[in-house]
């Protein structure tokens, strides 16, 4: 593969060694576990180029796509006189001269695939509503972040993975509803919190397993054998539990 991919993939070992102390492989193989959180984007031939173009909005089948890059080629269509007689006319007339754009990359973007409205953002895959965040893959909504890997609506947050709705974050795996917070993994809505696994509803907290307290050696004792155990099941299956799966029926 080519860039953006083949920084995103270093960019994603750095992000697991962070996390879980070891190289977990290559990002390709957890697209489908990556893309959990983030709505897929559509995929269309551009009318005018047949190159691919990407959407996050819902357009109607049947409908003329290109890329935003190609708009240059779209500026002098106008209505034939002849249509402007009556509202029929004009809606056909209309229907047959609109594109809808994809792919709109914006602002100082670079290294940008498979994506669609980035704005002043730098190696982003397969995301949508991207605004001043880098290196960020499988993801949607984010601002001012960097290190993103199947997160969905976040802020000021760094090396994060399969993660929603959290601000000012940073190592985050499989959480959400997460603020103030750092080295969460299995989190819901936590609070200025630091250390935590499997934690719910926690404000102020460290050291916490399953919303138990433990004196910081036992707690990073069980920590790496925790984390040993999930980056073994992802690498053995390119896929870990989803947070609601601890959370019964």
């Amino acid at each position: 593969m080519s860039e953006p991919y083949d920084t995103l993939d270093k960019e994603w070992r750095s992000a697991c060694r962070i996390l879980f102390s070891r190289d977990l492989g290559p990002l390709s193989d957890y697209a489908s576990f990556l893309s959990r959180y983030s709505e897929p984007l559509r995929k269309e031939k551009s009318a005018l180029s047949g190159q691919d173009a990407y959407f996050s909005s819902h357009y109607a089948k049947g409908c003329q796509f290109a890329l935003f890059e190609e708009k240059a080629q779209l500026r002098e269509l106008k209505l034939p006189v002849s249509a402007l007689r009556d509202i029929d006319s004009i809606r056909q007339s209309m229907g047959e001269i609109a594109y809808y754009a994809g792919s709109k990359v914006l602002g100082n973007s670079s290294n940008c695939a498979g994506s669609d409205n980035v704005i002043d953002s730098s190696f982003v895959l397969d995301s949508h509503e991207i605004l001043t965040s880098a290196y960020v893959a499988y993801s949607e909504l984010t601002i001012n972040s960097k290190h993103l890997f199947g997160c969905s609506s976040i802020g000021d947050s760094q090396f994060c993975v399969n993660a929603c709705e959290f601000s000012n974050a940073a190592r985050v795996f499989e959480s959400v509803d997460v603020y103030d917070s750092r080295d969460v993994y299995y989190c819901y809505y936590c609070r200025n919190c630091a250390d935590c696994l499997f934690s719910l509803n926690q404000h102020s907290k460290r050291h916490l397993i399953g919303n138990v307290l433990f004196e910081k050696n036992k707690y990073l004792e069980m920590k790496s054998d925790l984390l040993c155990q999930l980056a073994d099941e992802l690498l053995a299956r390119k896929s870990a539990p989803h947070l609601s799966d601890f959370g019964g029926k």
